[in-house]
């Protein structure tokens, strides 16, 4: 199943450069992992924001949220998932 996933990052603000770095650093391995492992299909970073727009593949909802909950920038993520589905016109385009 494919899935819409809208992140929002916050970090604290005593959270220090060092540490900060450090846990954006295990971010981009992790997401490095998910591409290779065709669990992350695309990402896009929002203008202005501290968060992007990706596309994952989970079998469910549940292994998504398995999937998400593990990665290093987590505990500060706010995700809105939404489930997709192939549109009549994609089909018909052969897309």
């Amino acid at each position: 199943m494919i899935w819409h996933a809208h992140i929002r990052i916050t970090l604290p603000d005593d959270l220090g450069v060092e540490q900060t770095t450090s846990l954006f650093e295990a971010e981009r391995e992790r997401a490095v992992q998910l591409f290779r492992s065709q669990h992350l299909l695309h990402i896009w970073r929002v203008t202005g924001e501290l968060a992007n727009i990706s596309i994952w593949q989970a079998d469910s909802l549940e292994e998504l949220r398995g999937i998400h909950s593990a990665l290093p920038l987590y505990p500060y993520m706010k995700i809105t998932t939404t489930a997709l589905e192939e549109h009549p016109v994609a089909a018909l385009l052969g897309l």
